[in-house]
């Protein structure tokens, strides 16, 4: 998508010399794709699932533990559905990977005052940073580490909602 790139927490230990982190059954990972937008696609995006699947397996998820999101999947409906699904696989201390690539969008807000920041999903709805928070929260409280990373114009206010180990406490 853009070069927004962005990270909120780290910290998995991986292997000396091999660039990659034990595969462990604790270690998982949802890759979120789009690129086939109906008025503004983004070819670039097929590169970005690639690279997405090899940061989760730098990181150790093993292939099983793997879940693609993409395309006509990525509706507000389909995210909430793929972080539920993740939250019952999910075993207290786990690790968790999540990636997002796609459009953003900003928009003013007259309820807060403020603009708000959001995912674009495939069918033009928006994920707003507060409801993606909702979404991954009790993973990320479950979770001994969570990686977030979002590839997308104005994904720094999602970043910011979605917080540290802090917010989760």
């Amino acid at each position: 998508a853009g070069n927004n790139a962005q990270i909120l927490t780290t910290g998995i230990r991986t292997v000396p010399n091999a660039g990659f982190a034990e595969p462990l059954p604790s270690n998982h990972a949802l890759i979120i794709t789009v690129s086939e937008y109906q008025r503004s696609p983004l070819p670039g995006v097929l590169t970005d699932r690639k690279l997405g699947i090899e940061l989760a397996q730098r990181f150790g998820v093993p292939p099983q533990n793997i879940v693609e999101l993409s395309e006509r999947q990525v509706t507000r409906e389909g995210l909430k559905q793929a972080f539920a699904s993740m939250n019952q696989s999910m075993m207290p201390g786990d690790k968790l990977y999540v990636y997002f690539s796609g459009h953003g969008a900003r928009y003013f807000n007259k309820a807060t005052g403020q603009c708000t920041e959001s995912l674009v999903m495939q069918d033009m709805h928006v994920v707003t940073n507060t409801e993606f928070a909702g979404m991954i929260r009790p993973l990320s409280a479950k979770a001994d580490k969570t990686v977030v990373m979002l590839d997308s114009c104005h994904s720094g206010g999602v970043a910011q909602a979605t917080g540290s180990r802090s917010f989760a406490a």
